[in-house]
């Protein structure tokens, strides 16, 4: 059983060596295909042992993606974008899972979990099923100019969920500094197939994400109602994000929408989807709105319950958003009066991110009347006494709300930097 590596790419050369070298292991021929690389993409992979081949860009995918397939000669296909890579485990095992599975002619794809993340070991940003694996067939292409999918005879390929083995790639293009040029892109691409008659669901739905990613809210909602409306919608792993585009397109359009129709909408999108995390969210916003406070608490909390048990069926963008949950879930409590989760949720606020100043002066406000051993002892299980930028952020950040906590940290800050001081202030012994 032999597998190929196949990948399209242009000027990634700030990835594409973590791309081959995931794939080193796993392989036994890496093939490249180049559609215009003006960098050291080209000189890179050479290095790395791929296989590299020019081809001309035609602004089509798939037609690119079906160059690389025609010229692989494994059993197996693993296609990567460049900005994706294998996770380790995913290295070691893969082998083993497709042999599992490699007489079973019925079977196409084995199902892999891809993890969204803000550039290279950045924050999480959503998780999705995915095929990057499957059988070299050919009667199996790729199709579509943008979003493309290797479908068998243009229909949906036979997957295999192995449990034994999780297989998970990394993708880590949602760096959100490069995000508003993708959805441009994606659109001018998306807007001539719909120019030519090219469209069906999907391109509705991507017409939908990209308008709303680009703050056009009113196209946002024609396009995701044109998704709703199409049958096959129901049976993809986006079947509930033509919903979150057209409530958070209400959302964004106060005023100009009927409120009976976003009721409407929420309501049916609970309805349809009980269990996914992102339309709970959507909830609670609309019940903080709404004035409900309690209701919405108890719908973030229901977001969080769904997401910390998401069965990955679905496409799930919540992990964006926990951050902004718990910081919302902070701000409710306060407004009812339950100043103890308040506390507790400043402290995940700054768990996932210690230089959320909203969490963070919450937090200090809170524990502002308590002595100041108690106040460090916090801060020290959130924050690192021997990282510079956390001291400099604390003494900067403490100055006017706790100036004793404040130079504290400035005190192990020039301890730390050889900056010579006095004494006056007394690092506690339990701190040292």
């Amino acid at each position: 059983m032999k597998v190929s590596a196949c990948l399209i790419a242009k000027n990634e050369s700030k990835n594409i060596q973590r791309c081959l070298q995931s794939l080193m292991n796993v392989s036994d021929e890496i093939i490249l295909v180049d559609t215009g690389s003006t960098d050291d993409t080209v000189k890179i992979a050479k290095e790395q042992g791929a296989k590299v081949f020019p081809y001309k860009w035609d602004n089509n995918f798939a037609n690119a993606k079906n160059y690389a397939l025609n010229l692989a000669k494994g059993d197996w296909i693993v296609f990567l974008d460049a900005d994706e890579y294998l996770e380790k485990s995913t290295e070691k095992n893969l082998r083993q899972v497709l042999s599992q599975i490699h007489s079973k002619k019925k079977y196409d794809t084995v199902q892999c979990r891809m993890i969204h993340t803000n550039g290279y070991k950045g924050n999480v940003i959503s998780e999705n099923p995915a095929i990057r694996i499957f059988r070299n067939d050919k009667q199996t292409r790729f199709e579509g100019a943008i979003h493309e999918k290797p479908l068998k005879n243009s229909k949906p390929l036979n997957s295999v969920l192995i449990n034994n083995f999780e297989l998970i790639i990394y993708h880590t293009g949602y760096e959100l500094s490069i995000l508003q040029t993708k959805f441009k892109r994606n659109l001018a691409l998306l807007k001539t197939q719909e120019k030519n008659n090219q469209i069906d669901h999907m391109t509705y739905y991507y017409l939908s994400a990209s308008y709303s990613n680009l703050g056009r809210d009113d196209l946002a909602i024609k396009y995701a109602k044109l998704a709703l409306e199409e049958p096959k919608m129901n049976k993809t792993t986006v079947a509930f994000k033509p919903y979150v585009f057209l409530i958070k397109g209400m959302f964004g359009m106060q005023g100009n929408v009927s409120k009976d129709e976003l009721e409407t909408y929420v309501n049916k999108a609970l309805e349809l989807f009980p269990n996914h995390p992102e339309i709970w969210r959507l909830n609670a916003i609309h019940k903080k709105e709404k004035n409900q406070y309690q209701l919405a608490i108890e719908s973030y909390n229901k977001a969080l319950e769904c997401h910390y048990t998401f069965d990955n069926k679905m496409l799930n963008d919540f992990p964006i958003y926990i951050e902004e949950v718990y910081s919302e879930l902070a701000s409710l409590s306060y407004l009812v009066g339950n100043h103890t989760n308040v506390l507790e949720f400043y402290f995940r606020v700054l768990n996932i991110n210690k230089k959320n100043k909203i969490a963070f002066e919450g937090l200090i406000e809170i524990t502002k009347n308590q002595n100041l051993e108690d106040v460090l002892f916090f801060l020290n299980s959130i924050y690192d006494k021997n990282n510079q930028w956390d001291l400099e952020f604390l003494a900067l950040n403490l100055e006017k709300v706790n100036i004793y906590a404040s130079l504290y940290y400035r005190r192990l800050l020039d301890l730390k930097l050889g900056i010579e001081n006095d004494d006056s202030i007394i690092i506690p012994e339990q701190f040292n």
